[in-house]
């Protein structure tokens, strides 16, 4: 190996200039390439009323959390447009899941679980 002359950044200078490489890199794709994705942008629509089922999860940025394998589904037990009879019998059948305040139905699972929603 060639002595070294002290004519060189040293290990941590080179990391410092490749962050501020990266940096700059996504700085030009900010300034030049996202404008361009104008052209995909699509205005935020309502859910329609044929639409009753609503699904929410988690996503956290990083690493793992176990709330991101949940799934909840809800729904509001007036929306189904049952009778009588079959609300009654569903309400049965739904135990614990089924919620009198707000009159909705709130099931959950993780993602990956074979079983059914409980």
């Amino acid at each position: 190996m060639p002595r070294f002359e002290f004519d060189d950044q040293t290990t941590l200078g080179h990391n410092l200039f490749d962050n501020i490489r990266q940096v700059r890199q996504y700085l030009r794709k900010t300034e030049f390439e996202l404008p361009k994705l104008n052209v995909y942008a699509k205005p935020f629509e309502a859910p329609s009323s044929d639409q009753i089922l609503k699904f929410k999860s988690h996503t956290y940025l990083g690493e793992g959390h176990p709330v991101e394998r949940k799934v909840v589904l809800s729904v509001k037990v007036d929306d189904l447009k049952l009778n009588d009879t079959e609300k009654h019998k569903f309400l049965l059948l739904s135990g614990p899941r089924y919620h009198v305040d707000t009159e909705e139905l709130i099931m959950s699972r993780s993602k990956g679980y074979k079983g059914y929603l409980c």
